[in-house]
């Protein structure tokens, strides 16, 4: 095997592992979501509003995060595919 060949299945794999971070906090977020909305149907008061406040920014930036790792996830998958294409052009050198 190719250096060339064994970095881009350590790339390969690292994509795997970002994507299934990526799926693992989305699954475990989207719980979150669910148990914060059932209980903001029966919490109220000022406690609740100042809660609900830290509860949506905290929303706002996991979306931003996950918005950050799809760009960076693209941009890795775009480098794997240049880099296969190198190294099929050299004959996996």
């Amino acid at each position: 095997m190719s250096d060339l060949t064994t970095r881009i299945t350590a790339l390969e794999a690292y994509d795997q592992a970002i994507q299934r971070n990526r799926e693992g906090i989305n699954e475990s977020f989207g719980y979150l979501e669910q148990s914060w909305g059932m209980f903001a149907a029966v919490y109220s008061g000022q406690a609740a509003e100042q809660f609900s406040a830290m509860f949506e920014a905290s929303v706002m930036k996991m979306r931003e995060c996950n918005e950050a790792m799809a760009a960076i996830q693209k941009e890795l998958q775009e480098r794997i595919v240049l880099l296969r294409n190198l190294d099929a052009a050299h004959g996996g050198l």
